[in-house]
């Protein structure tokens, strides 16, 4: 991938470039992506499936959740700065550190920003942050080690 900015990659591709399955993809389009960072959307349905018991009463967006959307989009970053990834996934490795600082709730829009940090021998770090409304929600370090299909 060359040094520009690409913009908006939209969810049908997304989802050609993850592993998950369709109901498992925590990123809606991609706004921007360059070689070292990425930024992404994510819409907080009310028919979400995982907000139906987590709580009942006070509907919230799961932490590991909001975390495995920055995963995803460190992996969509791997993948599309390099072609040669292509059937390659990485798992979380370690989390450095991550703060979740507000509730997440059904009609958010999350704006995700994964940043590459460092290219370590078997694993590469990230920073992530996550606001709603301009607003921090959440914001970590983590690291994903990489496997081949």
């Amino acid at each position: 991938m060359s040094e520009n900015t690409i913009s908006l990659i939209n969810s049908e591709e997304i989802k050609n470039l993850l592993p998950q399955a369709d109901n498992m993809v925590l990123v809606d389009v991609i706004c921007q992506v360059n070689t070292e960072s990425i930024q992404g959307i994510k819409n907080v349905a009310m028919t979400e499936h995982f907000l139906e018991g987590h709580f009942p009463n006070e509907s919230m967006m799961p932490g590991v959740l909001i975390l495995e959307s920055m995963i995803q989009l460190a992996n969509l970053l791997i993948l599309i700065r390099d072609d040669s990834k292509k059937g390659y996934y990485s798992h979380l490795k370690k989390v450095v550190d991550i703060k979740f600082k507000e509730k997440v709730k059904p009609g958010d829009q999350l704006l995700i920003t994964v940043t590459s940090l460092e290219r370590l021998k078997s694993a590469e770090r990230f920073k992530g942050v996550v606001k709603v409304d301009n607003k921090i929600v959440t914001a970590g370090v983590f690291e994903l080690i990489g496997h081949t299909k």
